[in-house]
């Protein structure tokens, strides 16, 4: 059971709440909270989710070492070394990640 107080300051209010319950009772004959004739339902059983693999590491790895020689050569062209790393989000290279390598070796070729 719930119990609400209410202190109406003029008629208005008083037709409001009023209108407001009448409303909330009629709903309620129309239909009732409980079915009574309806036997209850068992929750279905939830198998859970299966966890995700991580993905395999690609076993040709690239080295630090590779990844400056390619660098050397793009610098001796006369290309900026700032805007490369920009393309992996670093400001040098030994910030690049070594999972990004293969992405910094790609960016390099097509430049």
């Amino acid at each position: 059971m719930i119990t609400i107080t209410i202190q109406p300051q003029n008629a208005d209010h008083v037709q409001i709440l009023a209108w407001a319950m009448t409303k909330l009772l009629e709903a309620s004959d129309a239909e009732p909270a409980v079915k009574e004739d309806a036997p209850a339902k068992k929750p279905k059983a939830v198998k859970p989710a299966p966890t995700p693999t991580p993905e395999p590491t690609p076993t040709s790895a690239i080295t630090l070492e590779e990844v400056r020689a390619k660098l050397v050569a793009y610098k001796e062209k006369g290309k900026s070394l700032k805007d490369l790393f920009e393309t992996v989000g670093c400001a040098n290279l030994s910030a690049v990640p070594a999972e990004r390598y293969a992405e910094l070796l790609a960016n390099i070729d097509k430049s």
